[in-house]
Formats: structure tokens, C-alpha cells, sequence
């Protein structure tokens, strides 16, 4: 796997303003969706072009925050960091769409990343899903 350009953080950071109080993001239009494609079925998969790929994420041990309290030396991360732009999966293994929703990883502590590109009408997407024993997590990032 080639080496990571990530860069870890070294101090924590207060978000801009609380959560509690950040206004939600509008609200989708009440108009029904012009198409509806199942990404889990062969067929939907296929009117994007989707290759699914899937790896199991490990827990790794590593310095604590540089603003940490002192009886905390360590913390811990997950690896890899697939979210990084032009981060290659080509090694992953490949999934079948019909195949998505079977269990993965080892089942006490366990952390699959499910990768795959879309290509739409003149746009190309990529979506990175951890899943998260049984429930999955997700986010989808325009590629340029």
C-alpha cells in the first residue's frame, strides 16, 4: 500500500462555533425524485458504473495529542485513512452490489471501509462507507 500524505493532527481543535448551535442545512425539496437507483442490486450499480471494494480497518495505537492530559500518552487512530484525495484501492478486495449488505470483519470490535466511483452524467463521485458492526456511516465527495 503506498504511504499515507495524510498529517496527523497534534493538538485538539474547538469547533467554529458549538454544534448545538450550527443551523441545520436546508431541508430537501418536497418534490418527488425524478430516479431512484438501489446501489445494492446489480442493475443499479451498473447504471453508474459502481466498483465496489471493501477492506477491513484496524485500530492503531498512537501518541496522544500534544494537549492531552499527562496520563494519557497514547490514543487511537484507524488505518487506513481512505478518505484522502487519490487514495488508491485498486488492492481491495472487490464486492459484488447484490453482496453488500453480508457481514464483514470479525464481528466484537470491527471496521470495514466500503469504497466505490460513480460516474454520473458529467460528473465522477466517490463514496467512502465505514461500516460500524452491522450499521454503516458514510460520505460522498465529488472527485476532480
Amino acid at each position: 500500500m503506498p504511504q499515507s500524505t495524510r498529517t496527523r493532527p497534534t493538538h485538539s481543535i474547538l469547533p467554529a462555533r458549538p454544534p448545538l448551535l450550527t443551523p441545520h442545512p436546508p431541508a430537501a425539496p418536497l418534490l418527488p425524485p425524478l430516479h431512484v437507483v438501489d446501489l445494492m442490486t446489480a442493475e443499479g450499480s451498473a447504471a453508474f458504473a459502481a466498483t465496489w471494494r471493501v477492506r477491513e480497518a484496524k485500530l492503531v495505537e498512537c501518541p496522544a495529542l500534544g494537549d492531552a492530559m499527562a496520563e494519557f500518552p497514547t490514543t487511537y487512530d484507524i488505518k487506513p485513512h481512505a478518505e484522502e484525495r487519490g487514495f488508491d484501492d485498486s488492492e481491495w478486495t472487490v464486492v459484488p452490489a447484490f453482496d453488500l449488505g453480508g457481514r464483514r470483519g470479525g464481528g466484537m470490535v470491527s471496521f470495514c471501509l466500503v469504497s466505490h466511483d460513480l460516474d454520473g452524467p458529467g460528473q465522477r463521485f466517490r463514496l467512502r462507507h465505514r461500516r460500524r458492526n452491522g450499521g454503516t456511516a458514510g460520505q460522498c465527495r465529488r472527485l476532480c
